[in-house]
């Protein structure tokens, strides 16, 4: 593994690590005992897992100016496909939702874009690094 691999391993892995932490314990504290609690305060504590996927963002950046040609190609390739992936499955969701074929929980439906995006980026990038061996 090249220096700007290991650097991303790790901001991905503390990054994440706080996004999992952060979104098991909002959802607990909003469920079990923020019931008298201000609006504003709620609102803060509802979105504080953004933080580190914003954070996620910027590392993701860094690397990809940190990567070689052909890295930063498989990249954006496996994100690009896992964008069209994602975008299509939800797509999909949406008209069969409206079509009352499936019901839908639209906040439900909006916590699995992020956690989805990762799984398809991952295998996305499998197939396109496997393309270029």
């Amino acid at each position: 593994m090249n220096k700007a691999l290991k650097r991303y391993n790790h901001r991905m892995l503390v990054t994440m690590s706080l996004y999992v932490l952060l979104l098991f314990t909002s959802v607990w504290i909003l469920r079990y005992s923020a019931d008298g609690w201000p609006v504003i305060a709620k609102a803060l504590l509802a979105v504080s897992p953004v933080l580190p996927v914003a954070y996620f963002g910027k590392a993701f950046v860094l690397y990809l100016n940190e990567c070689d040609e052909l890295m930063r190609r498989i990249e954006l390739e496996a994100v690009g496909l896992s964008s069209l992936v994602v975008g299509l499955l939800f797509l999909s969701l949406g008209f069969l939702g409206r079509a009352k074929v499936i019901a839908l929980d639209g906040v439900t439906v909006a916590v699995w874009v992020f956690p989805l995006l990762c799984g398809f980026y991952g295998l996305t990038k499998w197939f396109a690094g496997r393309r270029y061996r």
